[in-house]
């Protein structure tokens, strides 16, 4: 491979290599095959670009478009909270999105159904969820403060470890007010809140947490033990899902222009690992191995993926130990 590169003198040659590298990447054809996470990471190591040649590039990729388009509705949403005057004008449909990238809509909508105008939004009649998701996301939004407030100590704990703040997690409560499902409807409710919980925009993720903590405790009371361990391996499995998109969409980053510590996909990264770690307190006794493994194998990855950008663009990143403390 050093030799196909060095022979490349013809810098437009050299460049379309460079681009089909990344288009590959976009689609993910690496992660299915080590042989082509292998030949992509070794041209890329040896590819030497300015952060704007990566940037231009990178911003043809579908997957970089679909990340800044909802991280501006995540921005809005956020906007919003903090200015409810300010009401955002009507969200018009993308193409390039699916209707479950509209989730994050829907969900402040519920939240703030009685304090807040909703927000509007094009495809607000092309997904729905179930009247039991909904109910139970009101109910329980009354009894979340004490969690809400637990998350933001230890969100502000993992920021800043330096200032050693305290990481307070109590031990396991009894959540109130939980109603009684069906073993079918119960499953149904808790894919919803796991399909939102994958979907929230920032200030959401403690309430989605605490709701998917009240039916794990459901369920864990009224299921078979085989049920319940299904239920928690599917809810692990949607948070490394979140963890490795949100990895996914920061590897190439400019550490110049937006640093971790400034960047709002880091700052969403941290709620949901404030939350996570709520999540680990509840179900400590049902974790293995395999959940640390698979987090392991990510960071590797991406780290891997990480300094071959910063070697390629010649620069230095200054948080990444920091970002390492705030996952582990």
């Amino acid at each position: 491979m050093d030799i196909m590169i060095g022979y490349l003198d013809d810098k437009e040659a050299r460049l379309m290599i460079f681009s089909f590298c990344l288009k590959t990447r976009n689609d993910r054809r690496h992660l299915f095959d080590i042989e082509v996470n292998h030949l992509i990471s070794s041209i890329l190591e040896q590819c030497s670009y300015s952060t704007s040649e990566w940037e231009k590039v990178l911003d043809q990729l579908s997957l970089e478009k679909k990340k800044k388009k909802l991280q501006t509705y995540d921005h809005i949403i956020e906007s919003y909270i903090y200015n409810p005057s300010q009401l955002p004008s009507k969200i018009n449909s993308d193409p390039e999105l699916e209707d479950a990238d509209y989730i994050r809509f829907i969900l402040f909508n519920a939240l703030h159904e009685s304090d807040m105008r909703p927000i509007q939004f094009e495809n607000d009649d092309t997904f729905k969820f179930s009247d039991a998701w909904t109910i139970f996301l009101k109910d329980q939004n009354s009894y979340k403060l004490t969690f809400v407030i637990e998350a933001q100590t230890i969100e502000n704990s993992l920021r800043n470890p330096q200032k050693k703040l305290g990481c307070y997690i109590g031990e396991e409560e009894e959540i109130p007010n939980i109603p009684s499902f069906s073993p079918s409807l119960l499953e149904m409710t808790i894919k919803e809140c796991l399909q939102s919980l994958l979907h929230c925009y920032p200030s959401a993720i403690p309430s989605i947490t605490f709701c998917l903590l009240s039916l794990l405790q459901l369920a864990k009371k009224s299921c078979t033990e085989q049920v319940y361990h299904e239920y928690i391996s599917m809810s692990r499995a949607v948070w490394l899902k979140i963890f490795q998109s949100l990895l996914d969409d920061v590897v190439f980053e400019n550490p110049e222009t937006t640093p971790f510590k400034k960047s709002r996909t880091i700052s969403k990264l941290s709620k949901y690992c404030s939350c996570l770690a709520q999540y680990n307190r509840f179900t400590r006794y049902e974790l293995s191995d395999d959940f640390d493994n698979y987090l392991d194998n990510m960071w590797y990855h991406f780290l891997c993926s990480r300094r071959i950008y910063l070697k390629s663009t010649n620069t230095t990143d200054q948080d990444l130990v920091w970002l390492e403390t705030l996952l582990f």
